[in-house]
């Protein structure tokens, strides 16, 4: 007599082979199922199992062609036309003109390259307007509001911000990626991001005089002493700024 490999009543087994069979549930349902040693190599059972290992590969193959018939598509550009393409190059194929043929093709390759450059330039402005958008408001929060100190700082901060994957800018610091307004708060606390924080003007604000401002170098100022000399000053402060940035 066969033994069946799942029953949902032990008793419609013999008790002889009773001990045979393991307790567990299925879809919310109890059934016994027979434990049964190298069940892998049953003739059956190795057929299914090749069967079914031939269907991943093949599904698996037929799932990375569709990624890269995806990848080319967007790689198209907007105006192309498969059917003029067909056209073109069945009329190229029957003249025999391989000269021809090779023209098309280069014509359609020039117009894929110059929409991946588009493309890339357009990905490239985003970038940088969110960059600066985020790096100004950052600068304001933090006290960097004089127009001169805060092209300073953008120049000195821009390149450390990157996109994440989520296309949020992220200031690379020593620890690691961190929200831009958070880094920049925290280098407006250092002694160089102090040179570029406006401090408050009046009979109240403290700061060094002019001359004495202008015996240090510009990276060596205090924000109060760079405003003083800015104040005072105009074409010397230009000239420290311009000497430090390298002229730009």
């Amino acid at each position: 007599m066969a033994l069946k490999t799942v029953v949902t009543e032990l008793e419609s087994v013999e008790e002889q082979y009773r001990d045979l069979y393991e307790e567990q549930e299925h879809d919310g349902e109890t059934v016994y199922v027979l434990q049964v040693e190298g069940v892998d190599h049953h003739p059956e059972v190795a057929a299914l199992r090749n069967a079914y290992r031939a269907e991943q590969d093949k599904r698996k193959k037929l799932s990375g062609q569709a990624q890269e018939l995806e990848r080319l598509k967007s790689q198209l550009p907007e105006d192309f036309d498969p059917g003029q393409w067909e056209e073109l190059k069945r009329k190229a194929e029957q003249s025999g003109d391989d000269a021809k043929i090779k023209q098309v093709q280069q014509e359609y390759e020039r117009k894929l390259q110059e929409a991946q450059q588009e493309a890339e330039q357009l990905r490239n402005q985003i970038r940088t307007n969110a960059v600066e958008r985020e790096l100004t408001a950052a600068l304001e929060a933090a006290g960097v509001t004089d127009p001169g100190l805060k092209e300073g700082a953008m120049a000195l901060l821009k390149g450390q911000v990157q996109l994440d994957d989520n296309g949020t800018p992220q200031m690379d610091t020593n620890l690691g990626p961190r929200p831009v307004a958070d880094a920049v708060k925290q280098w407006a606390q250092t002694e160089r991001g102090q040179a570029f924080v406006s401090r408050p003007t009046g009979s109240g604000a403290k700061g060094s005089t002019g001359s004495n401002a202008q015996r240090k170098r510009f990276q060596d100022m205090t924000g109060a002493e760079l405003a003083d000399l800015k104040r005072q000053d105009p074409q010397e402060y230009k000239r420290l700024r311009d000497e430090f940035y390298g002229g730009n």
